[in-house]
């Protein structure tokens, strides 16, 4: 999913020439997903690195200070979802348009969020339980690789910061906040 959100940003931002990618000690693997991705897709990736407790987001994004209005992506991170307020502050103190794994932080002012749809998921998942109640071996059920995402854009958030969203991708948009 980290490999997609890049190719999210990607169609976003035809001409984005950096992609910062925010990361913390819990989200280190999706970082290294992304990275690859980011490099095939012609951008430039800069590790945000988020360190200290309360962590030091503002340092963290200094890095992209050469590179205004070129996107970033958050990763799911429990530390993100929290500090998600802190995170918008400055995502538009800096004009930075982003993508994130969590709708809560898209609703509090990230650009887009890329995530797993979780009522899908759970749906598969009482699916299996039913399975299992009626007899059948946990071990022996197919595990089915996870097929419902969601895509949302925050329009008001890109009028903020002065964007044009294509209208492509806001027609593949599951939801768009207006």
């Amino acid at each position: 999913m980290a490999g997609k959100r890049i190719e999210i940003l990607r169609d976003a931002f035809p001409s984005a020439r950096r992609v910062g990618l925010l990361s913390e000690a819990a989200s280190r693997e999706q970082t290294e997903a992304a990275l690859p991705v980011a490099r095939q897709l012609g951008f430039e990736p800069r590790l945000l690195e988020v360190v200290g407790e309360p962590p030091d987001y503002a340092a963290a994004l200094t890095l992209m200070a050469d590179s205004p209005g070129e996107p970033i992506t958050i990763p799911a991170s429990p530390v993100f979802l929290r500090d998600r307020a802190t995170i918008v502050r400055l995502l538009m103190e800096h004009r930075t348009p982003s993508i994130c794994a969590f709708r809560e932080l898209m609703e509090a002012g990230v650009l887009m969020s890329y995530r797993v749809n979780l009522v899908d998921v759970f749906r598969d998942v009482a699916g299996v339980v039913d399975q299992v109640a009626k007899g059948a071996k946990a071990g022996e059920i197919p595990m089915r690789e996870l097929s419902h995402f969601h895509t949302a854009v925050n329009l008001k958030t890109a009028k903020t910061l002065g964007l044009d969203i294509s209208p492509m991708l806001v027609a593949r948009a599951d939801e768009v906040i207006e």
